[in-house]
């Protein structure tokens, strides 16, 4: 730059001129850099994230490097992470010196099944760095695994063989719970079941909704009788009737016409026994099925619930014996968890 200077003291004004050099200065606009402050000579430095190893449901190792060498006096480094991606809330510092080259870390306490976000990080007194965004997921939650189901030995009986026609009937309900045998070890298949017997067994099979009256219905059943309980739950739920008014006769044996009702009650099809009243199930004793029960063993006929002899006969008013109670209450089972 020049300048001219004019003296106008002097009788005969006198101009000289005079270069100068020039300097500019600009005034600072704008925010520092985080965690720099505007040294001279030093360049920024280069860092950059790899993908997260070693995921695991709680904890990740997390991976970076810095790639411009140690001209860029690095004066810290780490990884910024969190679960939000917009907002990586937590610094993980990894170290304080001019760092060149990989460096990792890594995250505990993490929770499974989430996803995780995070950058690589570098300080020099120039700026800070950061990186290109990754993420990565933890593994779900892990679980123990499930302890082996050990199943139950089939219950054996003294006079029950393997071979016989009802010891898949007469093992597997016993198995289950719903009948005992005796305390020699026989289950006397041949003996017939009583009508208390029998209804206690559809007790629990069907695991009836408790009712206590405050007076028992019936004047041969007792408040103190084992069977008690079965009687009022089942003659509450529909599955049983007693005779007239007043009586059950839990300890007479129980009849096959009546194990056809209490089944077909059981199994929900009072209606369709209802409408089939008059229809006769094909045995040769037809005759001899009492009018109220005609219909209820005509349905358990059709739905396989019980059979008749080799004969053709059905024997409705004969004692059922307990093998043949096991057989039908199977039979029972069979059909109403299909």
């Amino acid at each position: 730059m020049t300048v001219t200077v004019t003296d106008s003291t002097t009788p005969t004004a006198q101009t000289a001129s005079v270069t100068l050099p020039l300097t500019v200065s600009s005034g600072g606009g704008g925010s520092a850099p985080r965690g720099g402050g505007g040294g001279s000579g030093v360049t920024s430095p280069i860092v950059q994230a790899s993908s997260a190893s070693s995921i695991a449901a709680t904890s990740a190792t997390l991976n970076g490097s810095i790639t411009s060498g140690g001209s860029s006096n690095v004066t810290e480094y780490g990884f910024l992470w969190g679960s939000t991606q917009d907002n990586l809330a937590n610094t993980l510092q990894v170290g304080t010196d001019n760092h060149s080259g990989t460096f990792t870390a890594t995250l505990a306490n993490l929770t499974a099944g989430t996803t995780y976000y995070f950058q690589a990080y570098a300080n020099n007194a120039n700026s800070t760095a950061d990186g290109t965004m990754m993420s990565f997921t933890t593994a779900g939650a892990s679980q123990a695994p499930a302890a082996p189901i050990t199943p139950p030995t089939p219950v054996t009986f003294s006079d029950v063989p393997v071979s016989g026609w009802v010891y898949n009937a007469v093992s597997n309900l016993s198995t289950l719970g719903y009948i005992t045998g005796y305390p020699d070890g026989s289950f006397k298949p041949g003996n017939t079941i009583t009508r208390a017997e029998f209804v206690s067994i559809i007790d629990r099979i069907l695991k009836l909704p408790a009712y206590n009256p405050a007076t028992p219905d019936f004047s041969d059943v007792s408040t103190s009788d084992w069977f008690y309980a079965s009687v009022e739950n089942a003659v509450y739920a529909g599955i049983v009737k007693g005779y007239g008014s007043s009586a059950f006769k839990p300890d007479d044996p129980i009849t096959r016409e009546d194990l056809a009702v209490i089944l077909v009650n059981a199994l929900g099809k009072q209606g369709e026994a209802g409408t089939n009243m008059s229809i006769k199930a094909g045995f040769t004793d037809d005759a001899s099925i009492s009018s109220w029960a005609r219909g209820y063993v005509a349905v358990a006929v059709k739905y396989g619930l019980l059979k008749g002899y080799p004969d053709g006969s059905f024997r409705p008013l004969g004692n059922a014996t307990r093998a043949e109670a096991c057989a039908m209450v199977w039979n029972y089972l069979g059909l109403n968890n299909q």
